[in-house]
């Protein structure tokens, strides 16, 4: 599996199965109900694009800079506070998306 959809499904936690998904380079979990990124998340390392808009998620940990691939995060209208400075220098990102936050 490379591109996995699971927005709009009432989730409140990424499932754990996801650790094992290494070839995954798209997820999209937007419209869910997210507070936070799980660890699990962070061991997928052909991780292009991660939208995880449209929940509930407070924080970014600073683990997100483990995702040496991920090129796009759309992290917009979540209740983030702050983000970790090691976003900023991650090599091959080229999009953020923080918009309505609080920031």
């Amino acid at each position: 599996v490379q591109t996995l959809d699971i927005s709009h499904n009432s989730l409140r936690l990424l499932p754990d199965s996801l650790r094992r998904m290494r070839m995954l380079g798209v997820l999209k979990s937007s419209h869910n109900l997210l507070s936070c990124l799980c660890s699990g998340l962070f061991e997928l390392k052909q991780l292009l694009s991660l939208d995880v808009s449209h929940n509930y998620i407070s924080w970014i940990p600073p683990d997100v800079s483990r995702l040496t691939s991920l090129q796009l995060l759309d992290a917009s209208d979540n209740n983030i506070l702050s983000v970790p400075s090691g976003l900023f220098g991650m090599q091959a990102m080229q999009q953020f998306h923080l918009e309505n936050n609080s920031l």
